[in-house]
């Protein structure tokens, strides 16, 4: 795993946006596993003007995970904020989206393996050292699935409702891609981002390998890039 550090969110993003751009071709079928945080959503804004600019006519697009819930029009929140922030604004076709829901979920990693397998991931390092929905304790081997929420673990809920946010309530189960598919990833962008995100940055670079710790198996990708800005690396510079 490769570790840069950024100044701020912004210039991290900026070079997060390029690296994305400089390995999808333009008519090529290339498989991207995206996350709907807040710093990807930023992200995207820096790609939504170059995407427009090009076809990219093979690139499709996968989401990491999925939260389902009951807010208007709205049942999937994942995918209502990545298209209102990222599919619509940059024009993509819906035939290369595919969606994270509960009937996907039963077959999608079979369906990214008949594609090729994922060639980028852009994943946020949470909190508590998940990536997706792929929680403490998930196995390394864990296939794609739907999670029961434990209401009972208050990290688990705090994170859940940041990402829904105050106004909705915490599911009580979300839809993640698997450890499996995302550790086969052919490239790995990890961000990290924020003084929530120090310790499990500092805990990622120095932890041994555990489950505990999801996205401490990206020790052993071969490609993998950790993009950390200034905040997330007090710990780490310290």
């Amino acid at each position: 795993m490769q570790s840069r550090f950024f100044s701020d969110r912004d210039e991290l993003s900026i070079e997060v946006a390029k690296l994305i751009l400089s390995v999808i071709p333009e008519d090529t079928r290339v498989n991207v596993l995206l996350s709907a945080g807040t710093l990807p959503l930023q992200i995207y804004e820096y790609l939504v003007p170059k995407l427009k600019m090009h076809q990219y006519s093979g690139v499709h697009y996968y989401l990491a995970d999925e939260i389902p819930i009951s807010a208007g029009d709205i049942s999937m929140l994942t995918y209502a904020r990545v298209r209102d922030n990222f599919f619509i604004p940059a024009q993509i076709p819906t035939d290369r989206i595919h969606a994270l829901n509960m009937n996907s979920i039963k077959n999608i990693d079979e369906e990214i393996a008949k594609a090729g397998g994922i060639d980028i991931a852009l994943l946020s390092l949470e909190s508590d050292g998940h990536i997706a929905a792929n929680l403490p304790g998930s196995s390394f081997e864990s296939e794609s699935r739907e999670l029961t929420v434990d209401k009972n673990n208050q990290d688990i809920v705090n994170s859940l409702q940041d990402r829904v946010g105050h106004d909705l309530v915490v599911p009580d189960s979300v839809l993640t891609i698997g450890m499996k598919t995302i550790k086969q990833a052919k490239r790995i962008v990890l961000v990290a981002v924020g003084d929530k995100k120090a310790n499990a940055t500092l805990y990622l670079m120095r932890a041994p390998l555990s489950e505990s710790l999801p996205a401490s198996i990206l020790h052993l990708h071969g490609n993998c890039h950790l993009m950390i800005d200034a905040a997330a690396a007090r710990g780490i510079q310290g």
